[in-house]
Order: structure tokens, then sequence, then C-alpha cells
């Protein structure tokens, strides 16, 4: 078993090691809604949340709490899955549909069969 006593935090997500925090600001978004709903008090709400860290990866742009914050790098397999629900037309291809046969090639054949009847009627005949 390998020892993560590096003091390293990881990326839940990629694992990646470079990381940053945010401290969430005043939310304008709030603030409209709480004037709005309850009047000039109301402004107090876009101060809800304003101390919640964030933390965002740089090497895959994901942003998340400082709870999902992980002193064990991702497996292989969680990372895989991280990268299928974000790339799923590289993981989950679909499957090639039945395409058409091109007008053209369709005559052409119809042509040739009709010109094989034709010489077979014609030999069966003489």
């Amino acid at each position: 078993m390998e020892n993560h006593a590096n003091n390293q935090v990881y990326c839940p997500f990629c694992g990646g090691t470079n990381l940053i925090t945010n401290q969430k600001g005043f939310g304008a978004g709030k603030a409209l809604t709480g004037a709005v709903l309850a009047g000039g008090i109301g402004l107090l709400a876009g101060f809800i949340g304003s101390k919640d860290i964030k933390v965002t990866c740089l090497r895959c742009k994901e942003t998340f709490s400082i709870g999902q914050v992980s002193i064990i790098p991702p497996s292989e397999a969680e990372k895989e899955r991280y990268q299928a629900s974000k790339h799923p037309e590289l993981y989950n291809p679909q499957p090639e549909k039945n395409r058409p046969i091109p007008n053209w090639i369709g005559y052409t054949i119809f042509v040739i069969g009709i010109i094989v009847v034709l010489i077979l009627a014609y030999y069966s005949n003489h």
C-alpha cells in the first residue's frame, strides 16, 4: 500500500494537484431576490453562503467543495468514470447505423440486372 503522508491533496475527479481555493462572495442574485421579496432588508440575503470555500482544479476545471478534496488520488477507474461522464461521445460511441445504398448504386444494379435478363432471354431464344 502506498504511503500518502506527503501532505498532498488531489482533485477527486482527475487526480490533479494544482488546486486553487476561492471564497464565495456576495451573491447579487440572492440579494435581488431578497430585495424583491422582503424589501431593503432582503438585500442581506446576498451574504447567504458567502463564507463557502470552493476549490477549483486547474487541470480539469472542476469546482467542488473543500470537503471533497482528497488526500488519496482517485483510482484509474474513478478517473475513467469521470472522463466518460464529461465526454460520453468518446467513451460510448454510437453504433454505426445502417446507411441506405446511394441512389446511383441502386440504379446501376437495376440496369445491370435488366441487361442480364435481356441477354439471357436473347440467348435462350436462339
